[in-house]
C-alpha cells in the first residue's frame, strides 16, 4: 500500500509541475513576450541608405525646418536617433519602425530611453484589416537631459492587422532616442504562496481593534449577527 501511495504522490507532482512550468510561463515583471520592432536598438544600417537603421523610416509633416541624425552613440551600443527642429509653424516630425503584424485586442507595451530638451508625444499608427489607418494617443513624454526610459501601452483595435508605434517632436528642440521595446504583455504569472493578507488574523487593524488588518465583516439579508475577533484561536 506504501509503495502505491508513493506513486500517486510522485504521479501528482510531476502532474502539477508540468502544468506550472508548460502551461503558465513566468515572466519577469515588466517584461514582455517578444520584441517585434525590428533593429530595435538601431545598431543596423540600413543597406539602401547609410543615413537609416534598417528597417526604420524618417517622417515629417507640416511646416517645420528639421534635421535627422543617425548618431554614432546611443544609450548602448554605438548607435541612436536624433530628430532636431530649429523652426516650427505646425506639425510634427519623428523616426519609426516599419509596420508590424500584431494581435488585435491584445494589449502590448512599448518603450524607449530618450533625451529632450523639450516634451514630446507617442503615438500609435495601426493599418486596420480593411486598409485604413488609425491613430492612437499613447501619451505625453517629459524633457529630460539625461538618457531616461519611457513606458506606455496601448490595445489594438479589434480589426487591427498591423502597426508601428513612434515618438515625435512638435516644436523647436531636439529628441534623442535608442534601445525600443515592443511586445504583446503576457498573462500574469501564477501567483506563489499563499494570497490571503494577515492570514492568521493575528494583527490587529490599526483603524478598528475589532477586525484584523486587511479584513472586513459583512452581513446581507435579515438576522441578528454577532461578529466576534477572539482572543484565542487554532493557532
Amino acid at each position: 500500500m506504501t509503495k502505491i501511495k508513493t506513486r500517486q504522490i510522485v504521479s501528482s507532482l510531476f502532474s502539477f509541475f508540468f502544468l506550472v512550468v508548460f502551461l503558465f510561463p513566468v515572466y519577469p515583471a515588466g517584461a514582455t513576450e517578444l520584441n517585434i520592432i525590428p533593429n530595435a536598438s538601431v545598431e543596423t544600417v540600413s543597406s539602401s541608405d547609410s543615413n537609416l537603421p534598417a528597417g526604420w523610416v524618417a517622417e515629417k509633416s507640416g511646416d517645420s525646418v528639421t534635421n535627422f541624425e543617425y548618431l554614432n552613440t546611443g544609450y548602448t551600443g554605438n548607435r541612436s536617433l536624433k530628430v532636431g527642429i530649429t523652426s516650427y509653424t505646425r506639425g510634427d516630425s519623428h523616426y519609426k519602425f516599419n509596420q508590424q503584424a500584431v494581435v488585435a485586442g491584445e494589449e502590448y507595451e512599448y518603450s524607449f530611453y530618450y533625451k529632450s530638451d523639450v516634451a514630446t508625444e507617442v503615438d500609435a499608427e495601426i493599418t486596420l484589416s480593411n486598409g485604413e489607418l488609425a491613430y492612437i494617443y499613447m501619451g505625453d513624454v517629459p524633457a529630460s537631459n539625461v538618457w531616461n526610459k519611457y513606458t506606455t501601452t496601448v490595445t489594438m483595435p479589434a480589426d487591427a492587422s498591423t502597426a508601428t508605434v513612434y515618438v515625435t517632436i512638435f516644436s523647436v528642440g531636439y529628441l534623442i532616442t535608442d534601445d525600443y521595446s515592443m511586445g504583446v504583455i503576457p498573462e500574469p504569472e501564477p501567483v506563489e504562496g499563499n494570497i490571503i493578507p494577515n492570514a492568521s488574523v493575528e494583527t490587529v487593524s490599526s483603524s478598528d481593534s475589532n477586525l484584523p488588518a486587511g479584513w472586513v465583516a459583512e452581513k446581507s439579508g435579515d438576522s441578528v449577527t454577532n461578529f466576534e475577533y477572539l482572543n484565542t484561536g487554532y493557532t
